[in-house]
């Protein structure tokens, strides 16, 4: 499903270009033409700095006195919901980050800012990733940029550089990471 909303945006970013008065074939395009360009990101460093960001961390501690308070009430089977929900959310950040999981929660936080961050990277669209590209289109990263927006600390930037170094896990191998209990 990812791969065909990426090749539709891409499809119309190029059908606009052409619409534009540019050659109607790719081969067309003038060696000199300026080369549309598109913003690709990395979805697991992007899903890395929101998980160690400070908004993040508040929302994970926030269900602590939920807990706190399902346990002095001796309330069990609230106690094992929250544990149950924490677990997930533990579980789902780590096949983001370290299996290139769909990171949508994420980006919900971060799309308000893509035309800034599209403006400041010269780009014309931000996607995860260009599974093709003709001579005719530019991709940038803008992995920085949209992690920007959670402030990460050097230690974050250090792991995203790391990451970036490393291909995704496969659904084989995630499936044998557990979350500590």
């Amino acid at each position: 499903m990812r791969h065909v909303v990426i090749t539709v945006i891409v499809g119309t970013i190029l059908a606009l270009a052409v619409m534009s008065g540019r050659p109607t074939k790719a081969a067309d395009v003038p060696a000199a033409a300026s080369k549309i360009r598109i913003g690709t990101y990395d979805s697991r460093a992007v899903a890395l700095a929101w998980g160690r960001s400070a908004v993040a961390m508040k929302e994970i501690s926030s269900r602590r006195p939920e807990y706190e308070k399902a346990k002095a009430e001796g309330n069990d089977k609230r106690m094992k919901e929250i544990e149950e929900e924490m677990k997930v959310r533990q579980d789902k950040m780590h096949w983001q980050v370290f299996g290139d999981w769909n990171i949508d929660d994420v980006l919900v936080k971060i799309r308000p800012n893509y035309p800034a961050i599209a403006q400041k990277a010269g780009v014309v669209a931000i996607v995860p990733r260009a599974e093709f590209k003709d001579a005719s289109v530019e991709t940038v990263d803008v992995t920085e940029l949209m992690a920007e927006q959670f402030a990460p600390d050097a230690k974050t930037k250090a792991i995203m550089k790391d990451i970036a170094t490393k291909p995704p896990l496969v659904f084989e191998e995630m499936r044998k990471v557990r979350t500590e209990d």
